[in-house]
């Protein structure tokens, strides 16, 4: 299970680190489908961050991988929104 992540300002600098129950750590993210608000990225590692420059509702799909031989792994949809 995937922590949601907090709103965000377009005026202020994003960091919010995903986290993850189950499986066993490390744990790697990717975008699957959708968008992350412009200006934010997402790493391997899961950090979302950056600086958002549009306002909006935005909904994307996280896939998300274990460490454990075979791999368990699963998507979430997150939204974000910037004000």
């Amino acid at each position: 299970m995937v922590a949601r992540p907090p709103s965000a300002s377009h005026v202020h600098a994003y960091s919010y680190q995903l986290t993850t129950t189950g499986g066993t750590a490390p744990y790697r993210y990717q975008l699957q489908s959708g968008g992350l608000p412009p200006g934010l990225t997402l790493s391997a590692t899961g950090l979302i961050s950056g600086m958002p420059s549009s306002p909006g509702t935005y909904t994307f799909t996280v896939y998300v991988s274990d460490s454990s031989d075979p791999a368990q792994a699963g998507e979430v949809t997150l939204t974000i929104s910037v004000t």
